[in-house]
């Protein structure tokens, strides 16, 4: 993931959006949560698709322009509900695994003053509900060795940091079992190490007859300024107030060895106490099932030591994603369960951060392993809306992960009843009721040879035209897609067409591809995985695309040697989304090629 770098003085930090990676024609290869969210963007894109059109020709010079030396620039760029805001891009150039790549970090500038005015808002906020706080908070001051501990409502101890560890020990306020945390926690304050946790025991919280010592639980942060740490600030929390995550993840026996998750026991336990909680507090808790695709083989090409390095990393991205808004668990070899419990707004939330951990895991290891992509794919479900107990969440995200296996993995499914069915159907039927005839790859494979050999035995017209439409029949099985044509660049219907549908998208496909397009980068396809996307680039394609229900697409251009546009193939799918796998792109590819000398 990009770092987020110092910016120039002229652009604040309060109004950072994110951080990406991209390639020389702007597509993302990596980005931070918040960006996929800014943009509003279902899957990885192209960062200029978004950018104004009176502005693209700056953004695209920067872009051919772009150097190891840091520019910043303004664009007008379209957010998530389609309005333009003025962003300001910090882009440089980089290599990434031996490859050139172009970084940038995007800043929202129009909206500096509201955020300034919110944050002083916030902050009274904030202050308001210190005071009203249980919890005990300090403030460290390196430069001074000042240490100040307060509780909201009354200064607990105001002096330097060598009084406050001889007061707590002499008056006996941590254990005896604990003076050696306590005082490794003080010598790492004093240090400005920066972050840091741990647990002591503690008389912080009793009250003046009690002088037991209870679990107290201590976290701490660095607040810089100019790359200098100027504060450390951190919290004391009695086991009372301890949050339901910390009392688990804080027990080594819940944790698995290898990853340091959660175990299978301890995330089911957390999941049945937070479902019982948000029952009481009318809350929303999220079920996400986790599955790593081929992880056999990477066990059984680079060996289990490092399929174990590779759960660890993987456990890791997880981790750093969801953050205090759940907790992560490891319930198999390759599978991992995620209880989510801050996201009250619902789906909205969680498919960004689906996105981010999804592409975090394909770039932890990209380009280290030959010919192995290592994805995921990922199900969810959500507590109360899509069921009322454990044992039903955990089936309905369980048979969306088995859904996104079954379309081609590296995707994820979040569970919708009128797509999926009810639980009771899901029961009954068995299997999968949306992807009942799942194709592997190795069965995509396998007809793509079956292809080869019966279009070169095909000598004759007449039997051309039979298995050409044949094939484009079998298209619809085994790449779980709705229609097939081919429209000649010089006619306004479907020379071939074989579908489950009506489809009606005229000359908008020849229209696309004339004169090769430069936003395809001479690929002469395009993946459309939902129409919306085509709205601005391809405004007659996203009309016919509406019209007619054709949710996903793909397209690929008829191109002669010497670059003359024939026609155009179109495969697509009927009031249903579809995310375009690189092995089905791949193979898909090969056959319209194959089908071009049959329907010229």
């Amino acid at each position: 993931m990009a770092e987020k770098k110092n910016i120039t003085e002229d652009v604040s930090r309060d109004n950072f959006i994110g951080a990406a990676i991209i390639s020389g024609n702007s597509d993302i290869l990596i980005a931070d949560e918040a960006v996929y969210s800014f943009l509003g963007a279902a899957q990885a894109v192209a960062v200029k698709d978004y950018i104004h059109p009176r502005d693209k020709a700056m953004f695209e010079e920067h872009l051919k322009n772009c150097s190891d030396k840091k520019t910043v620039f303004l664009c007008r760029c379209k957010r998530y509900d389609g309005e333009y805001a003025q962003i300001s891009f910090a882009m440089y150039s980089k290599d990434v695994d031996g490859k050139p790549c172009i970084s940038i970090d995007m800043y929202d500038v129009i909206y500096l003053t509201r955020q300034y005015e919110g944050f002083i808002a916030n902050n009274k906020i904030f202050n308001a509900l210190i005071t009203m706080s249980d919890k005990i908070f300090f403030r460290y001051a390196p430069e001074t060795k000042h240490m100040y501990v307060y509780n909201g409502r009354d200064t607990v101890f105001n002096g330097s940091m060598e009084l406050y560890r001889k007061t707590m020990t002499e008056q006996g306020c941590v254990s005896p079992d604990s003076l050696h945390a306590f005082s490794q926690m003080c010598d790492d304050i004093e240090k400005a190490k920066g972050d840091g946790f741990c647990r002591i025991e503690t008389n912080f919280f009793n009250n003046e007859n009690d002088k037991t010592f209870y679990p107290t639980v201590v976290n701490f942060a660095a607040i810089e300024n100019n790359s200098q740490v100027k504060y450390i600030v951190g919290m004391f929390a009695g086991n009372a107030m301890g949050s339901t995550a910390d009392s688990y993840t804080s027990n080594r026996s819940n944790l698995d060895p290898l990853t340091g998750l959660l175990n299978k026991k301890a995330i089911k336990d957390y999941a049945l106490e937070s479902l019982a909680k948000a029952a009481k507090n009318s809350s929303i808790v999220t079920f996400v099932m986790i599955d790593l695709d081929n992880f056999k083989t990477i066990n059984d090409t680079y060996g289990h030591m490092f399929g174990d390095e590779t759960l660890v990393s993987v456990a890791r991205v997880m981790n750093e994603a969801v953050g205090d808004r759940g907790v992560v668990g490891r319930i198999g070899g390759d599978e991992f369960f995620i209880v989510l419990t801050g996201f009250e707004d619902g789906n909205a939330s969680i498919r960004p951060l689906i996105r981010s951990i999804r592409s975090h895991v394909e770039w932890c290891f990209k380009n280290k392993l030959d010919d192995i992509k290592v994805t995921c794919s990922v199900g969810t479900s959500t507590f109360p809306a899509d069921a009322q107990n454990y044992d039903d969440l955990f089936k309905l995200a369980d048979h969306c992960l088995y859904v996104a296996k079954s379309k081609g993995r590296d995707r994820f499914i979040i569970y919708t009843k009128e797509i999926h069915g009810s639980l009771e159907e899901i029961i009954s039927s068995g299997t999968v009721i949306q992807m009942a005839n799942f194709v592997s790859e190795a069965d995509k494979s396998r007809h793509l040879l079956s292809v080869i050999q019966r279009f070169n035995n095909a000598a004759e017209y007449d039997v051309q035209q039979v298995v050409l439409k044949k094939v484009m029949l079998e298209l619809l099985y085994y790449y779980d897609i709705d229609a097939v044509q081919y429209c000649p660049k010089d006619e306004k219907n479907p020379a071939f067409e074989v579908s489950n549908h009506k489809l009606g998208l005229g000359r908008a496909l020849i229209e696309l591809y004339d004169g090769y397009s430069a936003e395809l980068n001479n690929k002469n396809y395009l993946t459309i995985g939902n129409y919306e996307n085509a709205k601005v680039e391809h405004p007659a394609l996203y009309g016919c695309m509406k019209d007619n229900d054709i949710y996903s697409m793909m397209v690929v251009a008829d191109v002669s040697d010497k670059g003359e546009v024939h026609g155009v193939f179109a495969v697509s799918t009927y009031k249903r989304y579809q995310k375009w796998a690189s092995f089905d792109i791949n193979m898909l590819l090969i056959i319209c090629r194959l089908m071009e000398r049959f329907v010229r």
